[in-house]
């Protein structure tokens, strides 16, 4: 029924990295040729999928706009792999992960790169803080009700509270440890575990800066 230019917008670049991945994916496994096309079919048929599925969602509304947009930010997103090739990034950033990192480290350095954007959007608060014991109580009594093991359950009167600054600053810096473990444990060099571990602190504060800015 409407549309804006941030609905254009979103709609293409949503779907550039996953073009960008999936061509070099295949560019990856020696498909330089061809690499961006098959990756511009494999985004449009999840394009279309979604958009089909809409079609169940009484609150969406399907369009084919949204499909040739999708379509269109994997084409752009899968053609900067040869671009990116023909400039020698590519190449650059093979030598740069061959010097820094073991030769195994390709699921680290994907989560490494994740981490950030999961800081964006920080996780519900059940996880985020580990208050998880009222939920649990109370998806145990949601069960128990109208049961015979309804009397073992322990009357539990003290609400849940938010968890003090200590206990807020200890699960930061436990969520800031793993991304460090994890980028120590595919480092060989101690130097750069360093040099890593400090970027990983810059990059935590200022992303949690920005998310705390944008909420």
């Amino acid at each position: 029924p409407y549309w804006t230019w941030f609905d254009v917008l979103i709609n293409v670049a949503g779907y550039a990295p996953l073009g960008f991945l999936l061509s070099l994916g295949f560019w990856r496994q020696g498909w330089r040729k061809t690499g961006w096309l098959w990756a511009l079919l494999l985004g449009a048929l999840l394009s279309l999928a979604m958009e089909f599925l809409q079609i169940f969602l009484p609150q969406r509304v399907s369009s084919n706009t949204d499909w040739l947009l999708n379509a269109l930010g994997t084409w752009l997103g899968a053609l900067l792999v040869p671009l990116f090739a023909w400039l020698g990034i590519l190449q650059r950033w093979s030598d740069v992960r061959d010097r820094w990192f073991e030769p195994d480290a390709r699921g680290a350095i994907v989560l490494l790169l994740l981490w950030p954007l999961a800081l964006l959007f920080p996780p519900p608060l059940p996880f985020g803080l580990g208050q998880v014991f009222d939920r649990l109580e109370g998806w145990l009594v949601d069960i128990l009700e109208n049961t015979a093991f309804e009397e073992w359950m322990p009357q539990f009167t003290q609400a849940a509270e938010p968890l003090s600054p200590i206990g807020q600053l200890v699960v930061v810096l436990l969520g800031l440890l793993v991304p460090c473990w994890l980028a120590c444990s595919v480092m060989s060099d101690m130097s750069r575990r360093m040099l890593m571990v400090a970027l990983i602190f810059l990059v935590g504060i200022g992303v949690s800066a920005l998310s705390s800015a944008l909420s």
